[in-house]
Formats: structure tokens, C-alpha cells, sequence
């Protein structure tokens, strides 16, 4: 392997570190930021979908081709980390709890996913330098449900 080629292959272990690292970052950021409002869609509208948009990742689409660029302590502390957030996941794609119970049961979770998300940063190397973030949404940013249809008179 020439020296460029191993210089290339250098910046991109970087990089996927780097991308790791920020995605780690803005997931574990977005969960926190976002609580009060997707708390608010699901009591309002019983809608998961901001919770799971929040929970999207990357990690499932990098070709195992660039994770084997990765030491095994990257791997093993990503790897932790997206196991908590899938707990997560499962949990907020079939869960009929009640807002209460569910934000007792999401903050439970976060705190897993925080010091997951923690160490798999650490792991990468730390999160490059990036803008700061726009504010996080709030209810007021929700439509009302749309009313029920007039349903014609029994009888």
C-alpha cells in the first residue's frame, strides 16, 4: 500500500469516527431536547413518530466493510450504545402506557442511553466541533387533531 493510500485510508477511519461520534451526539442531545414535546404528541395524538424519527441511525446502514476499520473497544461501545437505544425503540413502538408512566419509562432509558452514548463518543474520539443547534420544538409547533366526523343522530 502506498503512503497516499494509507493516508486515504486514514481520513476515512477518521471521518466514520467523526460521523459515529456526531450521530451519538445528536441522538442522545434530540432524545433530551425533544422530551416535552414528543410527550405532548403521544398524550395528544398517541403518535410514536416523533419518538421513533428521533431514534433514527445510520448504524444499521455502514457497510461491514468500513466498521471492520473500527478497534474492537469503537465497536463494542457502539454496539452498546444502539442496543439502548433499540431497547428504547421496541419499547416505544408497542408501549399503550399512559404519558406519565411513559416519561418515567423513557427517562429510565435515558440515562442508559446517556452513558452509553458517553462512551461510544469517547470511544470515536470525541465530537468534532459543529454549529450550534436550532431550539427544540414545542407543542405549540403540534396541529390539533382534526374534530370527529358529525356522526348522524341514533335512532
Amino acid at each position: 500500500m502506498s503512503g497516499s493510500q494509507g493516508q486515504d485510508e486514514g481520513q476515512r477511519v477518521a471521518r466514520l469516527r467523526a460521523l459515529l461520534a456526531l450521530e451519538a451526539d445528536r441522538i442522545v442531545h434530540d432524545l433530551e431536547a425533544r422530551k416535552g414535546f414528543m410527550m405532548g404528541v403521544w398524550a395528544r395524538l398517541r403518535s410514536r413518530e416523533p419518538f421513533l424519527e428521533t431514534l433514527f441511525t445510520r448504524w444499521r446502514t455502514v457497510a461491514v466493510a468500513d466498521l471492520a476499520l473500527l478497534t474492537e473497544e469503537q465497536l463494542v461501545a457502539m454496539d452498546a450504545f444502539h442496543a439502548a437505544l433499540d431497547d428504547l425503540r421496541l419499547y416505544l413502538r408497542f408501549t399503550e402506557d399512559m404519558p406519565i408512566t411513559l416519561s418515567e419509562r423513557y427517562d429510565t432509558r435515558i440515562v442508559a442511553i446517556r452513558r452509553r452514548g458517553q462512551a461510544a463518543i469517547a470511544a470515536m474520539g470525541g465530537v468534532p466541533a459543529h454549529p450550534e443547534r436550532p431550539p427544540a420544538l414545542t407543542l405549540d409547533d403540534v396541529p390539533d387533531p382534526p374534530p370527529p366526523p358529525d356522526l348522524p343522530p341514533m335512532g
